[in-house]
């Protein structure tokens, strides 16, 4: 089978991501490439399947690539399903999966800088610090993290041309925690790691001086990633759920990744293995 695990411009950026993934393809009997998304000369109906994995400069132009799944799709099969893609962009799927009774980080969505309704929502639920966030972005681009007293000097500024823009409890476990994501394959959960900051930092991407540990994930955390799974739009094939404690030592959801997920093979390429092996099943 042709197979195309699609990336982006930089590719530099995404190097070695999923090694393991296409060396697993291959020893398989597939004929894999990685071309960019936004390459014009790329004939997507020639490959059997077209894996969206390190697209990760989607956001600076989302409904370019909202329009490039739609091309897509209309011409071969894609991983994961375009309605799962779709709805995976934008990060106000947090509200669908509380909806569904999935515990997530509490959210509030804001389509304008209304500080006193921010304000007013942080201060009935006691939060004291808050992260704001766009919710089309990537990467911790944009988000911006601040005192409740101090909203007003940060809201208002670099307001997201799309999407809208997030507000969120800073839950200070991210610093010592950080954050722990666990990968599902094809229903089954297959592995986790702990992402963890930098001293002094909140961002727990490597770009930020992060760092990421291999780990077993505790029978609660597996609890709320399957329940957030379950939950996903569009009957995702593959997914990270991301999860930090909250104050009360809880598990919430943080993100849901569907569409171009960092699976960490680099750090269990045995999983890379078991990607392949589903992948190959679904395409017989």
């Amino acid at each position: 089978m042709k197979i195309a695990l699609a990336t982006c411009d930089d590719v530099d950026h995404a190097t070695g991501v999923d090694d393991a993934l296409v060396a697993s393809l291959k020893t398989l009997g597939h004929d894999v490439s990685s071309p960019a998304w936004t390459s014009r000369d790329v004939l997507w109906h020639r490959f059997d399947v077209v894996m969206v994995r390190t697209t990760w400069d989607w956001y600076h132009d989302p409904e370019k690539f909202r329009d490039w799944i739609a091309r897509v799709a209309m011409r071969t099969k894609m991983l994961n399903p375009p309605t799962c893609l779709q709805w995976g962009l934008d990060k106000r799927f947090l509200l669908d999966l509380a909806a569904a009774g999935v515990p997530v980080v509490p959210t509030l969505a804001m389509h304008v800088p209304d500080i006193k309704r921010a304000q007013t929502w942080a201060k009935h639920y006691g939060y004291e610090k808050l992260v704001l966030k766009p919710s089309l972005s990537a990467g911790a681009v944009g988000i911006v993290v601040t005192a409740t007293i101090d909203l007003s000097e940060f809201l208002p500024l670099n307001w997201p041309s799309q999407g809208v823009r997030l507000v969120q409890p800073y839950f200070k476990s991210i610093e010592t925690l950080g954050e722990l994501s666990i990968i599902i394959i094809n229903d089954v959960v297959s592995h986790a790691v702990c992402e963890r900051p930098k001293p002094g930092d909140f961002r727990i991407q490597s770009e930020w001086g992060g760092r990421t540990i291999r780990m077993v994930p505790p029978a609660s955390a597996v609890a709320v990633a399957k329940a957030a799974y379950a939950a996903l739009a569009g009957a995702p094939f593959y997914a990270r759920i991301d999860l930090v404690v909250d104050d009360e030592g809880h598990y919430r959801v943080i993100e849901a990744e569907v569409v171009e997920p960092d699976l960490f093979f680099s750090h269990v390429p045995e999983a890379a293995e078991t990607l392949a092996k589903a992948t190959t099943a679904w395409l017989a």
